[in-house]
């Protein structure tokens, strides 16, 4: 009787207890708060708020919602517009293809524990393929597998896609291929600058290290030569990261590509993610996921397929917007959230 007795004031104290719940996501045990400046702190918080109120959703009186940076908490699926201006990115050229003899002198980039690295020539390959000419040279007692990590050209990081293995003993020649996408994009067709950075694995230990950053200056190198995109719309120019728009270029599969400029000038490590798009004011799921080193710049493409475009049942393109976030050193909760933009293209 008496355990009955227990059990039953136990059920009674717990259906009694007031629910109370932090008004904001949780992260790891923490809570998430936006602060007035888009940065996202975590903190804890003993708010109660009560389990019968419903939140209210303000609208646009033509139905639409806008979505401003201090708002996280809507599906992105919801959004159909923004709170912000509509810019446009005014008309301009890209410098046409003048290809230039490059040339590069054999130089020795890396020596150290055996393995000496040379460059000593480049060409052109299919399309947009390069390939600088190299020479490694592996007296380091064990089997190596080189990667590489970032490529640079003429300061703006490419994708790095290019993995060889060598032998202990071993003298190579190989080609370290890469692709200049640059050049119909933003006109950097003929490179005057490259910086490398591999890893280095001994395959049979497993034991890795990365060679620091490596530089092959060409033929065409300027000291003095700079790229301006004046047309360009910078929505972020903050904690020292720097975000425009360049360009909305079609494709010949019916789609488009929507171009960033986006610049690391911190000492981390960033990614740049979407957490909100738009086109057209029609919610279209854009993927955008890119990664930087400290110093780093690159030209990123987000692209709009045919499909997408198909699905939103949109024919023809005339604005696109997003809302985007910055994430420092890979941790969520100092996550930077950018101003939203729409640009016309029109």
């Amino acid at each position: 009787m008496k355990r009955f007795a227990s059990i039953l004031l136990v059920f009674t104290l717990l259906i009694s207890m007031p629910v109370s719940f932090a008004a904001c996501r949780k992260i790891e045990g923490k809570s998430e708060k936006l602060s007035g400046k888009g940065r996202i702190t975590a903190e804890t918080t003993t708010e109660t708020v009560p389990t019968t109120t419903e939140p209210v959703q303000t609208s646009d009186p033509d139905g639409s919602t806008p979505t401003s940076s201090d708002d996280l908490s809507k599906n992105s699926q919801q959004t159909t517009q923004f709170d912000c201006p509509v810019e446009t990115i005014g008309p301009h050229e890209i410098p046409g293809y003048e290809y230039q003899e490059v040339v590069i002198e054999d130089t020795e980039i890396f020596n150290q524990d055996g393995l000496s690295i040379r460059v000593n020539g480049y060409s052109l390959g299919t399309g947009t393929t390069r390939s600088l000419k190299m020479h490694v040279d592996n007296q380091s007692g064990h089997p190596v597998k080189l990667s590489l990590e970032r490529i640079a050209v003429d300061g703006f990081s490419q994708i790095p896609m290019w993995m060889m293995d060598f032998e202990n003993g071993s003298s190579t020649d190989c080609d370290l291929e890469y692709f200049q996408t640059l050049g119909d994009e933003v006109g950097i067709w003929n490179p005057g600058k490259f910086e490398l950075l591999f890893t280095v694995e001994y395959t049979d230990t497993q034991a890795t290290y990365k060679t620091g950053l490596l530089t092959v200056y060409t033929s065409l190198y300027d000291p003095n030569k700079t790229f301006d995109f004046p047309y360009a719309y910078t929505f972020h120019d903050a904690d020292g990261v720097k975000i425009s728009v360049l360009d909305l270029l079609s494709d010949k599969r019916g789609g488009y590509e929507l171009l960033f400029l986006i610049e690391n000038n911190t000492d981390k490590d960033i990614t740049v993610r979407k957490e909100e798009s738009i086109i057209n004011n029609l919610p279209v799921d854009l993927f955008m996921f890119s990664m930087l080193s400290p110093g780093e710049k690159t030209i990123y493409s987000v692209r709009i397929s045919a499909d997408d475009l198909k699905e939103a049942k949109i024919s023809e393109i005339e604005s696109v917007g997003m809302l985007l976030y910055i994430e420092i050193e890979y941790d969520y909760s100092s996550r930077i959230m950018c101003n939203p933009f729409t640009i016309s293209v029109k």
